[in-house]
């Protein structure tokens, strides 16, 4: 029914943490003493609640899981969230909860990787994740310490208008963007029916069924959508992984856009997706080629992520730096980025693509958690 992994530590984890991880990639993980246990289901679950509960009265009957701190995702709508202080009220009274956002989690993995707990800079690109500010995150920059997860960076907010609709149909991201940034006329018209877009006009202006999202994974598909690569996706990672496929066929250097680094009023830095979208545009209406442009591309929200990272490790003081979340299984995309850190003082860790996953969520979890009680504080 489980399947239980064993990994040895270089330090002394405790035996007091428990993580549910996430609904996407339901596992369990805890650690006891220098050990660190994962448990996964040898089948996908169907009924992800029962699944939680089995694998945890398994953990507690095989291994005496005993947690002080239960650690889980608190995505609103998730099982793991809803079950946590159930298990709390039930099996572990004693437990604190521990809500460890998504993007923490994939960052967090760094204690474990990197063999280390001192602070670093941490960016996670990915599809999808419920934010603390109660959006969806996806391309996000952390400042990691003992004393917590600062959120010091993300791409641009993009209007998903439709919601689900906007995943399944791509092009609608690509407009918002397009739209959001001030473009008049755009690639799409023409070929959607104005009455169309006319009404996601009106739902990106009055914010209805249109969520905001910083997700990358999210501005992949746009940018398929864009280049007419993926006006449609039927499956996960269809629109990146066709525009991954059309820039390795370049074939050629061409060179980058760029992305412009603006500043909130929170002091976050946040890469401007809008001028990157007018530019792809542009670059379309003097026929280039798709290729080209998708290459273009990756080249810039490469040098986008290094050079906000290159930007907080100055900030904060920190040399170390790591990425994570399934944008990074890209393989242009990480090369790209390897290569401009290859050039700087900054020390960058890319994990190998298993831990980039929400499969290491869970792991995750225990790591922020040890981060945070650990105090230790040394930047260098």
């Amino acid at each position: 029914m489980f399947s239980v992994t064993q990994t040895p530590l270089k330090f002394d984890g405790g035996r007091r943490i428990l993580a549910l991880g996430t609904d996407t990639r339901p596992g369990l993980c805890w650690v006891d003493g220098k050990t660190l246990f994962q448990l996964s289901p040898r089948l996908e679950a169907e009924d992800i609640e029962e699944f939680y509960r089995q694998a945890v009265a398994f953990a507690v009957r095989r291994y005496c899981v005993r947690p002080a701190v239960i650690a889980f995702d608190p995505h609103p709508h998730f099982a793991c969230r809803r079950l946590a202080p159930l298990l709390q009220k039930e099996l572990f009274p004693s437990a604190r909860l521990q809500a460890v956002y998504h993007h923490w989690a994939h960052v967090a993995n760094a204690v474990f990787d990197m063999q280390t707990r001192r602070p670093f800079i941490g960016a996670a690109f990915d599809g999808t994740g419920f934010g603390a500010d109660g959006r969806m995150w996806g391309g996000e920059f952390f400042y990691c310490s003992a004393k917590g997860f600062v959120r010091a960076g993300h791409l641009d907010y993009q209007p998903l208008a439709g919601n689900e609709a906007a995943i399944r149909e791509p092009w609608r991201i690509a407009y918002g963007i397009l739209r959001t940034a001030g473009a008049g006329r755009t690639p799409f018209s023409g070929k959607i029916p104005a009455k169309t877009l006319r009404l996601i006009d009106q739902m990106i202006a009055r914010g209805v069924q249109t969520p905001l999202s910083s997700s990358a994974g999210r501005l992949f598909d746009a940018a398929a959508a864009l280049l007419g690569l993926t006006p449609a996706v039927a499956k996960q990672a269809q629109a990146a992984q066709a525009l991954e496929a059309a820039a390795a066929s370049c074939g050629q250097e061409v060179g980058s856009y760029g992305m412009p680094i603006a500043r909130s009023r929170d002091g976050c830095l946040v890469l401007d997706t809008g001028f990157l979208f007018i530019a792809m545009q542009r670059d379309l209406a003097h026929r280039m080629a798709k290729e080209a442009i998708a290459m273009k591309f990756h080249s810039a929200l490469a040098e986008g992520i290094f050079f906000v990272c290159k930007r907080l490790a100055r900030r904060y003081g920190v040399p170390r730096v790591y990425v994570s979340g399934g944008v990074f299984l890209n393989r242009i995309l990480t090369q790209k980025i390897t290569g401009l850190f290859g050039k700087s003082r900054l020390r960058l860790l890319v994990p190998p693509p298993p831990l980039m996953t929400d499969a290491a969520i869970a792991r995750g979890q225990i790591g922020y958690c040890l981060m945070r009680r650990s105090g230790v504080d040394d930047k260098k």
